[in-house]
């Protein structure tokens, strides 16, 4: 294997070693290889080498330095946290040196694989968790000293102890110790209180406790005395309730009765009474509401008598059909046959009612009877296949359309199912038909029905498909094309209402899109799924019976349902300029309606960025910025945007702002690279322009450096500063005549560029000097060949020199 072929191997090898951070072993294997180049290879094998691995030789040295440059700050992070450990006084309250050692092992083992330093990190760590269990237990334990609980203190003291036995907390322990013996004076207060209560003997409880208390104040006692004396001042204003009841002054009885609840809410007797004497006053709702929820035979023959009272004979018969007193037989039986009479009375009126064909007061009369009676299979059967289809063909007979849709759309408004919203919608078909001005009522009706198609009866069971099942997304395209016709149409003749139906339409399918055909989440009624545009018609009716269907990461969905509905769709379908002219104009501060408001901010954004108006998406995008930093495809969205933007920007001050605001924006590597880049520049220019210093300059660099650490721009400003501020000390030290401190200050430099640059300072003064005849003291030619050649021992340009001078 000739040298070439060495250096590739150890160039790899150590590129190898670098990776798996073993930088020493790295650095050790690039130095041998760079050694041995040196010596060995004639003039042609550097030639040949040149040609044919290009800068490899330079490359390694280049990662040597760089290599050994972060073993050296290696190892002064290990030597600082072997520092901050021996500091370090095993104090198990004291953790801040034992966090510091452990952060800056961690930050060495980020640079080097070191398992002596990973043993070291572990056992820091079990260290600093042991400690951190300590100081756990030992504010525990001196919570429980505070709030009295010794005996508890002293088992937690008892488990630190066991981690670390300390004196502070051996005495811990004892101080506890001698103070159990109040405690257990003070628990047996507590408990006996406690007996007194159960037993009913308040007042003798309270009398405990607060002696107790006196000598031993704890939390628990004062919570029980406070209970014991509200439940005192509670019984006796039950007590004065009585006695009001007692002569009869009921309203002073309830607000007494009323007033013991407050301070015994669950004082059931209270209860009673207060339904007793609403029973009394003959307030038969109040007496229901007190008496509610309120369990024993009492209660339920309160609650019996009182809906009785109203007329509910059937509810007051089930209140009285567990009471086991024989006083209440014979009620229960009267109660029990003039219900069934009363029930009979009013079959007999819906049948008359039907005879009649008064089908309206037959169908509330039917609706009545459920609400008092309870279900009934031949009420509901025939409301539900006589009553209600009879009335339903009396409405489609008449020849008024506009009589149709109204009773048809009264219908789904009072009972949302699929039956009446499939009448419903054919209706406003029809209707709209002959009334354009209707599509509104259309779109929403037909919208809903594809949401809910599948289980619309009316396509189940068709004689014509024999056993062929209907192809339901054939059936959605062919409505929704017959829609959109009816749409088109409008088009040239009212371009504004063309518009709105538009939107509206739009803002229906997306809907649809997320909610699924047939939907499987939204806002529902009953059983049936209602789209964005028929909640907004309806909801004000429905306010007791919708209910939400909408997964929480569901946030565009639920979008839909707000005000924002129509704006956010328009956005979805990448009509920005209408969601911009539809949108609402409040701004929202919280929940849903802020998301929406937030989402439809950001594709605004986005116009004005596809527009080449930045400056107009600023304000958008600064209001979604919470949104976009959730959003990754937002995110990659806007930075495509602003890339493309960039590129038509020409002014120094545009870019500087524009760059500003797309990082402030999504902070993405693209924005960071664009804001440190310009940014650098400004600096630089200020420095041509002497408006700032070279300190100042650099101290503003190091910040732009935090936005992006490896920006060539930003490195290579720093680098020329800070080569500029070496030369500068040097100049000095040359002006003061310091030469030797000049020459040590120039060989301790980290950039070669700066010991040439001095080396060829002091061969430069030699070579002038001897060519003017200025320079002929042959001792002051040594010294400047020497101060050169302590710098630059190996520079190929200065060897004829030192070798004249016998310095090599």
């Amino acid at each position: 294997m000739n040298i070439l072929d060495s250096l590739k191997e150890a160039s790899q090898k150590a590129e190898k070693l670098a990776a798996d951070k073993q930088l020493r072993e790295a650095v050790n294997t690039a130095e041998i290889a760079l050694n041995l180049w040196a010596e060995k290879p004639s003039f042609w094998e550097r030639l040949l080498g040149k040609l044919l691995i290009s800068n490899l030789v330079e490359r390694l040295e280049q990662q040597s330095k760089e290599w050994r440059k972060q073993l050296t700050e290696a190892d002064k992070l290990a030597d600082r946290a072997k520092l901050i450990l021996s500091h370090d006084t095993g104090d198990p309250l004291a953790t801040q040196a034992l966090s510091d050692a452990l952060g800056i092992y961690q930050l060495y083992s980020r640079i080097i694989k070191d398992e002596q330093v990973l043993k070291t990190i572990q056992q820091c760590q079990q260290e600093l968790q042991q400690r951190q269990q300590f100081q756990l237990l030992v504010t525990q334990g001196n919570l429980y000293i505070e709030n009295r609980f010794f005996k508890n203190a002293i088992t937690t003291y008892q488990e630190a102890e066991r981690l670390y036995s300390t004196d502070a907390i051996k005495q811990a322990i004892s101080d506890a110790i001698t103070l159990v013996s109040q405690e257990e004076i003070y628990n047996s207060a507590y408990q006996k209180a406690k007996q007194a209560e159960s037993q009913g003997k308040l007042q003798g409880a309270v009398t405990i406790l607060e002696s107790a208390l006196i000598d031993f104040p704890r939390a628990d006692g004062f919570d029980l005395l406070q209970k014991l004396k509200t439940t005192v001042q509670g019984r006796e204003f039950y007590r004065q309730g009585l006695a009001a009841e007692k002569v009869g002054d009921f309203p002073r009885a309830k607000y007494l009765y009323e007033n013991a609840k407050s301070f015994v809410p669950d004082f059931q007797d209270c209860q009673i009474r207060l339904g007793l004497v609403a029973i009394k006053m003959q307030d038969w709702a109040n007496a229901l509401s007190y008496l509610q929820g309120v369990s024993g035979q009492q209660a339920a023959y309160l609650r019996g008598f009182s809906l009785a009272k109203q007329g509910n004979l059937q509810l007051a018969y089930r209140e009285w059909q567990d009471i086991s007193s024989e006083s209440i037989t014979e009620q229960r039986e009267i109660l029990k046959h003039f219900s069934q009479y009363q029930r009979l009375l009013c079959l007999h009126h819906i049948e008359e009612l039907i005879r009649a064909e008064k089908l309206e007061q037959a169908k509330t009369a039917s609706i009545e009877f459920i609400q008092k009676f309870g279900n009934n299979a031949l009420v509901e059967a025939n409301l539900q296949e006589y009553i209600q289809p009879s009335l339903e063909v009396k409405i489609w007979k008449d020849s008024n359309w506009d009589n149709i849709a109204n009773k048809m759309k009264h219908f789904w408004i009072v009972n949302p199912n699929i039956i009446t919203l499939h009448n419903w919608t054919v209706t406003t078909y029809y209707y709209s038909q002959k009334y354009p001005h209707k599509l509104v009522d259309f779109i929403i009706a037909l919208s809903t029905s594809l949401a809910n198609l599948t289980n619309d009866y009316s396509l189940k069971d068709i004689p014509w498909l024999g056993n062929k099942a209907v192809d339901y997304p054939a059936v959605s395209l062919e409505l929704k094309r017959r829609l959109e016709v009816a749409i088109d149409y409008i088009k040239d003749k009212d371009i504004e209402n063309y518009l709105n139906l538009r939107d509206r339409y739009r803002w229906e399918i997306v809907a649809l899109r997320f909610m699924g055909e047939p939907a499987n989440s939204g806002m529902q009624v009953n059983d049936v799924f209602i789209t964005p545009a028929c909640y907004h018609r309806f909801s004000s009716q429905w306010q007791n019976i919708i209910v939400y269907k909408i997964h929480p990461h569901q946030k565009i969905l639920h979008s839909l349902y707000t005000n924002w509905g129509l704006a956010v769709a328009a956005c979805l379908e990448g009509d920005f300029q209408r969601a911009i002219q539809i949108k609402p104009t409040t701004k929202p501060t919280i929940g849903v309606e802020k998301f929406a408001d937030d989402f439809v901010a950001y594709y605004e954004g986005c116009y004005y960025l596809q527009q080449q108006k930045w400056q107009q998406a600023i304000p958008k995008l600064r209001q979604a910025k919470a949104e976009i930093k959730d959003n990754q495809d937002w995110q990659q969205e806007l930075d495509k945007l602003c890339h493309s933007q960039r590129q038509i920007i020409s002014d120094f001050s545009e870019h500087l702002e524009f760059a500003q605001f797309w990082y402030d924006i999504i902070d993405s590597d693209y924005s960071r690279s664009y804001l440190a880049e310009y940014q650098a520049e400004e600096i630089r220019q200020k420095l041509v322009d002497e408006q700032i210093s070279l300190n100042q300059a650099l101290k503003k660099l190091q910040e732009i450096k935090k936005i992006d650490h490896s920006n060539p721009v930003v490195n290579d400003i720093i680098e020329s500063i800070e080569f500029n501020q070496e030369l500068e000390e040097i100049n000095l030290l040359f002006k003061s005549r310091q030469h030797e401190a000049m020459v040590r200050k120039a060989r301790h430099s980290k950039r070669e560029r700066i010991r040439y640059v001095v080396a060829e300072f002091f061969i430069d003064i030699l070579i002038n000097g001897l060519k003017e005849g200025s320079l002929d003291d042959h001792e002051v030619m040594l010294q400047l060949g020497r101060w050169a050649y302590e710098i630059c021992p190996d520079e190929p340009e200065f060897q004829e020199i030192y070798r004249g001078l016998k310095l090599c």
